[in-house]
Protein backbone atom coordinates (compact mmCIF):
# COMPACT_ATOMS: atom_id res chain seq x y z
CA UNK A 1 0.00 0.00 0.00
CA UNK A 2 2.90 2.42 0.74
CA UNK A 3 4.69 1.50 -2.41
CA UNK A 4 1.33 2.13 -4.19
CA UNK A 5 1.12 5.70 -2.58
CA UNK A 6 4.26 6.33 -3.11
CA UNK A 7 4.15 5.63 -6.96
CA UNK A 8 0.75 7.71 -7.25
CA UNK A 9 2.85 10.66 -5.75
CA UNK A 10 5.93 10.12 -8.31
CA UNK A 11 3.17 9.99 -11.41
CA UNK A 12 1.74 13.31 -10.45
CA UNK A 13 2.68 16.61 -11.61
CA UNK A 14 6.39 17.75 -10.16
CA UNK A 15 5.01 21.25 -9.01
CA UNK A 16 2.02 19.85 -7.61
CA UNK A 17 4.16 17.23 -5.51
CA UNK A 18 6.78 20.41 -4.82
CA UNK A 19 3.76 22.16 -3.60
CA UNK A 20 2.79 19.23 -0.97
CA UNK A 21 6.22 18.97 0.48
CA UNK A 22 5.86 23.42 0.69
CA UNK A 23 2.63 22.68 2.29
CA UNK A 24 4.10 20.10 4.85
CA UNK A 25 7.03 22.10 5.68
CA UNK A 26 4.74 24.56 6.82
CA UNK A 27 2.08 22.42 8.70
CA UNK A 28 5.39 21.38 10.89
CA UNK A 29 6.29 25.23 10.93
CA UNK A 30 3.22 26.60 12.37
CA UNK A 31 2.99 23.48 15.18
CA UNK A 32 6.97 24.16 15.93
CA UNK A 33 5.57 28.23 16.59
CA UNK A 34 2.53 27.22 18.58
CA UNK A 35 4.72 25.26 21.18
CA UNK A 36 7.03 28.05 21.38
CA UNK A 37 4.47 30.36 22.01
CA UNK A 38 3.06 28.09 24.83
CA UNK A 39 6.26 28.20 25.83
CA UNK A 40 7.13 31.63 25.92
CA UNK A 41 3.48 31.99 27.49
CA UNK A 42 4.22 29.79 30.72
CA UNK A 43 8.23 31.66 30.91
CA UNK A 44 6.06 34.74 31.22
CA UNK A 45 3.67 33.06 34.12
CA UNK A 46 6.77 31.60 36.18
CA UNK A 47 8.63 35.69 35.75
CA UNK A 48 4.74 36.89 36.88
CA UNK A 49 4.64 34.81 40.20
CA UNK A 50 8.61 34.97 40.68
CA UNK A 51 8.22 38.93 40.64
CA UNK A 52 4.83 38.91 42.85
CA UNK A 53 6.74 36.58 45.47
CA UNK A 54 9.52 39.12 45.30
CA UNK A 55 7.34 41.83 45.73
CA UNK A 56 5.75 39.88 48.93
CA UNK A 57 8.91 38.82 51.06
CA UNK A 58 10.03 42.53 50.81
CA UNK A 59 7.13 43.97 52.28
CA UNK A 60 7.63 41.37 54.81
CA UNK A 61 10.97 42.19 55.59
CA UNK A 62 9.57 46.03 55.68
CA UNK A 63 7.18 44.98 58.11
CA UNK A 64 9.30 43.05 60.34
CA UNK A 65 12.30 46.29 60.53
CA UNK A 66 9.63 48.36 61.16
CA UNK A 67 7.80 46.25 64.19
CA UNK A 68 11.95 45.93 65.25
CA UNK A 69 12.19 49.31 65.50
CA UNK A 70 9.34 50.44 67.30
CA UNK A 71 9.74 47.41 70.19
CA UNK A 72 13.29 49.05 70.45
CA UNK A 73 11.31 52.07 71.20
CA UNK A 74 8.85 51.09 73.40
CA UNK A 75 11.46 49.26 75.48
CA UNK A 76 13.73 52.41 75.58
CA UNK A 77 10.76 54.24 76.88
CA UNK A 78 9.95 51.00 79.80
CA UNK A 79 13.17 51.51 81.00
CA UNK A 80 13.41 54.78 81.38
CA UNK A 81 12.19 56.25 85.16
CA UNK A 82 10.96 58.41 85.64
CA UNK A 83 9.15 59.25 82.43
CA UNK A 84 10.77 62.10 80.13
CA UNK A 85 11.13 63.15 76.78
CA UNK A 86 13.41 60.90 74.63
CA UNK A 87 15.22 64.04 74.36
CA UNK A 88 16.08 68.14 75.08
CA UNK A 89 14.44 70.14 72.90
CA UNK A 90 13.25 67.66 70.58
CA UNK A 91 10.12 65.50 70.75
CA UNK A 92 11.71 63.00 68.87
CA UNK A 93 15.34 62.67 70.31
CA UNK A 94 17.17 59.38 71.27
CA UNK A 95 19.98 58.84 73.68
CA UNK A 96 23.16 56.88 73.88
CA UNK A 97 22.37 53.90 76.03
CA UNK A 98 22.36 54.58 79.69
CA UNK A 99 25.07 53.66 81.94
CA UNK A 100 25.43 54.78 85.70
CA UNK A 101 28.98 56.16 87.10
CA UNK A 102 30.72 55.28 90.66
CA UNK A 103 30.45 58.60 91.80
CA UNK A 104 27.82 60.89 90.21
CA UNK A 105 27.92 64.86 90.38
CA UNK A 106 26.19 66.47 93.49
CA UNK A 107 24.20 68.90 90.73
CA UNK A 108 23.82 66.88 87.62
CA UNK A 109 22.16 69.66 85.96
CA UNK A 110 24.99 72.09 86.37
CA UNK A 111 27.29 72.46 84.06
CA UNK A 112 30.71 74.81 83.70
CA UNK A 113 31.30 75.44 80.32
CA UNK A 114 35.32 74.92 79.32
CA UNK A 115 37.11 76.03 75.97
CA UNK A 116 40.12 73.64 76.29
CA UNK A 117 39.39 70.11 75.40
CA UNK A 118 38.46 67.43 78.19
CA UNK A 119 41.24 64.94 77.49
CA UNK A 120 43.86 64.44 74.14
CA UNK A 121 41.81 65.07 71.07
CA UNK A 122 41.67 61.96 68.22
CA UNK A 123 42.24 62.30 64.92
CA UNK A 124 39.01 62.95 62.93
CA UNK A 125 38.03 59.97 61.06
CA UNK A 126 37.08 59.56 57.60
CA UNK A 127 34.03 58.69 55.57
CA UNK A 128 31.66 60.47 57.88
CA UNK A 129 28.32 62.13 56.82
CA UNK A 130 28.27 65.81 56.23
CA UNK A 131 28.23 68.27 58.69
CA UNK A 132 24.78 69.15 57.07
CA UNK A 133 23.62 65.70 58.95
CA UNK A 134 25.51 66.23 61.57
CA UNK A 135 23.05 69.54 62.48
CA UNK A 136 20.14 67.95 61.92
CA UNK A 137 21.29 65.03 64.26
CA UNK A 138 22.03 67.83 66.81
CA UNK A 139 19.09 69.36 66.34
CA UNK A 140 16.83 65.91 66.54
CA UNK A 141 19.01 64.96 69.60
CA UNK A 142 18.96 68.61 72.01
CA UNK A 143 17.71 70.87 69.93
CA UNK A 144 21.26 71.87 68.83
CA UNK A 145 22.31 73.16 71.96
CA UNK A 146 25.65 72.04 73.35
CA UNK A 147 25.22 72.28 77.03
CA UNK A 148 21.95 70.57 76.97
CA UNK A 149 21.14 67.92 80.00
CA UNK A 150 18.12 65.40 80.00
CA UNK A 151 15.50 65.77 82.70
CA UNK A 152 17.24 63.04 84.41
CA UNK A 153 21.16 64.16 83.90
CA UNK A 154 22.01 61.05 82.59
CA UNK A 155 22.40 62.62 78.76
CA UNK A 156 24.29 65.95 78.09
CA UNK A 157 25.88 67.91 75.53
CA UNK A 158 24.59 68.54 72.21
CA UNK A 159 24.82 64.45 71.34
CA UNK A 160 23.67 63.82 74.93
CA UNK A 161 26.37 61.08 75.48
CA UNK A 162 26.44 59.59 78.96
CA UNK A 163 29.32 59.62 81.36
CA UNK A 164 30.62 56.59 80.35
CA UNK A 165 30.28 56.84 76.84
CA UNK A 166 32.02 60.04 76.89
CA UNK A 167 34.76 58.61 78.86
CA UNK A 168 34.83 55.89 76.60
CA UNK A 169 35.90 58.11 73.36
CA UNK A 170 38.62 59.57 75.22
CA UNK A 171 36.72 62.66 77.24
CA UNK A 172 36.60 63.19 80.84
CA UNK A 173 34.13 65.34 83.14
CA UNK A 174 30.92 66.73 82.00
CA UNK A 175 30.22 65.97 78.15
CA UNK A 176 27.80 69.18 78.37
CA UNK A 177 30.95 71.40 79.78
CA UNK A 178 33.20 70.42 76.77
CA UNK A 179 34.04 72.57 74.24
CA UNK A 180 31.56 72.44 70.77
CA UNK A 181 34.73 71.17 68.69
CA UNK A 182 35.83 68.62 71.51
CA UNK A 183 31.53 67.04 71.30
CA UNK A 184 31.55 67.41 67.50
CA UNK A 185 35.28 65.26 67.07
CA UNK A 186 33.95 62.47 69.70
CA UNK A 187 30.68 62.05 68.33
CA UNK A 188 32.21 60.98 64.96
CA UNK A 189 34.45 58.80 66.47
CA UNK A 190 31.77 57.43 67.74
CA UNK A 191 30.03 56.96 64.57
CA UNK A 192 33.10 55.66 63.10
CA UNK A 193 33.15 52.41 65.82
CA UNK A 194 29.08 51.85 65.99
CA UNK A 195 27.49 53.54 63.11
CA UNK A 196 24.16 55.63 64.00
CA UNK A 197 23.31 52.92 66.46
CA UNK A 198 24.05 55.16 69.58
CA UNK A 199 21.22 57.47 68.42
CA UNK A 200 18.35 54.72 67.32
CA UNK A 201 15.81 57.57 66.53
CA UNK A 202 17.81 60.58 65.35
CA UNK A 203 20.29 58.93 63.90
CA UNK A 204 18.26 58.46 60.38
CA UNK A 205 19.43 61.67 59.83
CA UNK A 206 22.98 60.63 59.42
CA UNK A 207 21.75 58.44 56.28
Amino acid sequence: MVERLAQLKADNDPKLVALSARADRLSVAVEQAESAVLQAGAHEADAEREVAAAAAREAAAQAEREAAQRAAQARQSATTAPPQPPSVGSGTGSKVPAVTTSAPAANPRTVTPSDAPSGPLPAEPEGLPSEDKWAALRKCESGGNYRAISPSGAYRGAYQFDRRTWAGLGGTGDPAAAPPYEQDLRAKVLYSQRGARPWPVCGRFLA
